[in-house]
């Protein structure tokens, strides 16, 4: 009997061992698993230059983004960034928020979140890098301030009408401009651009033909 005691003890002792064992190896792996991801764990601002940047956001308020960067220590200091600079931020659980004009816009409901993201981007590329309307706001302006308002008409209805040609898109996003709907964006935007400044040369060439004619009466007068 004292045999069999001996013998089932060791053999509990031995399966209570290995128990504590697994649940001791499964604590430390669920423990590392935490901390991996804890660390790993980023969400990534895409400013409006295109730049992607790994941080981790502390908070949103209502004009900027307080933030660390990912790779900063604990006790780094906390930055901020303004919303007007923030095309989206892609967080951490997946989700994304775009920017427009500094605000945040809700995408999350809308079932094609790829297309309006780059909806936005284009739009966004177009108003920091189209500079192709000045050729056509300079003639106008000339047509308009040389000659008479009237004869300055012509080239801006035709100008502003007009559509700008691609080589003139000046898009810093060359592969992203295969992807229709940035590229329609971007474009749609640019011609946006090119419709007022080509009025507003024409409106400074009226400005500067009044301000001529008026100096020849005065010396006239004198």
């Amino acid at each position: 009997m004292d045999f069999l005691y001996d013998f089932f003890s060791n053999i509990s002792c031995v399966i209570l061992k290995e128990i504590y064992i697994m649940k001791r190896n499964a604590l430390i792996t669920l423990t590392i698993l935490f901390i991996v991801k804890l660390c790993f764990s980023q969400d990534i601002i895409t400013k409006l230059s295109g730049e992607d940047i790994q941080v981790k956001i502390i908070e949103e308020r209502q004009y900027e983004i307080i933030y660390k960067r990912f790779n900063d220590p604990p006790q780094a200091i906390v930055k901020e960034m303004l919303n007007r600079y923030i095309l989206m931020i892609r967080y951490e659980n997946g989700a994304v928020s775009i920017y427009k004009d500094g605000k945040k816009v809700d995408i999350t409901p809308l079932p094609n979140k790829d297309s309006i993201i780059m909806i936005y981007r284009g739009e966004a590329d177009a108003l920091r890098c189209y500079r192709g309307y000045r050729k056509a706001e300079f003639g106008t302006f000339l047509t308009s301030g040389l000659a008479t308002p009237l004869v300055g008409l012509i080239p801006a209805i035709s100008l502003s009408s007009s559509p700008p040609k691609d080589k003139y898109l000046n898009s810093p996003q060359k592969e992203l401009m295969k992807n229709s709907n940035y590229y329609f964006a971007y474009k749609l935007k640019a011609s946006e651009m090119k419709h007022k400044k080509v009025w507003y040369g024409w409106t400074f060439g009226i400005f500067v033909n009044i301000c001529v004619l008026y100096m020849v009466l005065v010396s006239q007068g004198e």
